[in-house]
């Protein structure tokens, strides 16, 4: 009985090792996996990499794809669309011009010079009240595109700051190995030697 026990003894704790070991080979090389923007053969790109094609939207859209936060914020950005009312304003603010360039050319027909003037002070004063209104438009869609600007600055510095410790740990792990261009060298002086001697004097 204290046999049988031993030899179970024994078994389970090899079984450990092992299954320990595994664990940590497997730990390893998840570790050092190189993300798929950064393969070689690299030909699947993700949803989100399909719209931006350099290496850094690559790498970020990569971590996009795993992350529900950052998912989140580029749903945001690309829904977000301040030109449809920028383009309203504008529409807008067309017909009020063309208004007013039509109503100019209307008063200059007006014989009757006393109700002409009065046509003009009228028109002149709903035309200023109108330039009014238009100037603090323009200084709310000033506003609009400063702020989408930003949206763009905070957003390529995202990118950056997150990629770059996955472009620094690549460098790290996966640097070519410097004897390989040692072995280059030595092939390269022993090549000019044997060219030295094949060299008639001259």
């Amino acid at each position: 009985m204290r046999i049988t026990l031993s030899k179970i003894l024994i078994v389970f704790v090899f079984i450990s090792i092992v299954s320990c070991n595994k664990k940590e080979e497997n730990n390893s090389a998840q570790n050092k996996e190189v993300p798929k923007a950064l393969k070689e053969d690299n030909t699947s790109l993700t949803r989100y990499s399909k719209r931006k094609g350099d290496l850094i939207n690559q790498l970020y859209f990569d971590l996009v794809e795993k992350s529900p936060e950052l998912q989140n914020l580029e749903e945001q950005i690309e829904n977000f669309n301040p030109n449809e009312t920028i383009n309203e304003f504008d529409n807008f603010n067309m017909k009020s011009k063309d208004y007013y360039s039509s109503s100019e050319f209307l008063t200059n027909r007006i014989n009757d010079s006393v109700l002409k003037n009065r046509i003009v002070a009228l028109l002149k004063k709903s035309n200023n009240q109108y330039s009014f209104k238009e100037k603090e438009y323009d200084k709310v869609i000033s506003k609009v595109v400063d702020k989408k600007k930003s949206i763009e600055d905070y957003h390529n510095a995202l990118k950056i700051v997150l990629t770059l410790p996955i472009i620094e740990k690549y460098q790290n792990e996966n640097a070519p190995s410097k004897q390989n261009f040692e072995k280059i060298i030595k092939k390269e002086d022993s090549i000019i030697e044997a060219t030295k001697k094949l060299t008639p004097k001259y």
